[in-house]
């Protein structure tokens, strides 16, 4: 997925993101590197804190992921880069009802055009050539 870093620096990256399993609806990282173009910024993430919100009467879903991480290094511009915070996945969708219930299992696929997902981290981070930022 496309995300844009603003702050300290201002990029346009990538994440990828995928299903932690089967039978539910969190995403998490598929690799700890944030790819900005040729440019990579390393991340060593810790232990996930996951959180969900079913609405019974309108069928919404929210799942999140949260997770601290710790930036390691990284390749061109982010050679030597460190910092740490916290990042944060949610995938969000409306359901669709099986014998009048919302089917919120982890087979279940929500309603086309319905599904959003996003990425977000905060934390200070430090390049080789600059201080500060969010």
């Amino acid at each position: 997925m496309t995300f844009k870093a603003t702050g300290l620096f201002t990029a346009t990256g990538t994440a990828t993101l995928k299903r932690c399993g089967l039978t539910n609806h969190y995403r998490c990282i598929t690799g700890p590197d944030l790819t900005f173009g040729p440019d990579v910024l390393h991340l060593k993430y810790g232990k996930s804190t996951f959180t969900q919100f079913q609405e019974a009467s309108t069928c919404n879903g929210s799942y999140a992921n949260q997770m601290p991480y710790t930036i390691t290094g990284g390749t061109g511009t982010y050679a030597g880069a460190s910092g740490h915070g916290t990042a944060e996945i949610e995938f969000v969708g409306t359901f669709h009802k099986v014998n009048g219930k919302c089917d919120f299992s982890g087979a279940a696929k929500p309603i086309t055009g319905s599904a959003r997902l996003s990425y977000g981290a905060h934390g200070p981070v430090t390049l080789s050539t600059a201080t500060s930022g969010t």
